[in-house]
């Protein structure tokens, strides 16, 4: 049986996820993306990362250059408006990227850091 982790944030909303409710991570393209990060979860860093603007801000973050969950990690993607009116992005994660997960969120606690999610080259996503 294959575990899996459900992750809720409330997310910025890019055109992409306004086109649909629900989509298949597993589908999203990489290959347009010359000298852009990969589609994934990053470790926020200080100014030796990769520099990207979040998306519709104009707040800059560093990303360390190698994701630690690649889209290949992640089975499922959905957003949704939840009871309060937030849109809510849930991932569940294959059994190798829930524990990385694990360990990546409890490093961001006890060093009390930032993680990003990045969709095609785009920072969409900063915790």
């Amino acid at each position: 049986m294959s575990l899996s982790l459900k992750i809720l944030l409330p997310i910025l909303l890019t055109t992409k996820f306004c086109l649909c409710s629900s989509y298949s991570a597993l589908s999203v393209s990489d290959n347009h993306q010359p000298d852009s990060l990969k589609t994934g979860w990053y470790f926020v860093i200080d100014r030796n990362g990769y520099k990207i603007q979040l998306e519709k801000t104009n707040k800059v973050y560093y990303l360390h250059p190698k994701p630690f969950i690649s889209k290949n990690d992640i089975e499922s993607v959905e957003v949704f408006l939840n009871k309060n009116g937030i849109y809510v992005l849930e991932m569940d994660f294959n059994n190798k990227a829930t524990k990385i997960w694990e360990v990546a969120t409890d490093k961001s606690f006890k060093e009390d850091s930032e993680l990003a999610f990045v969709l095609n080259g785009k920072l969409v996503l900063q915790r």
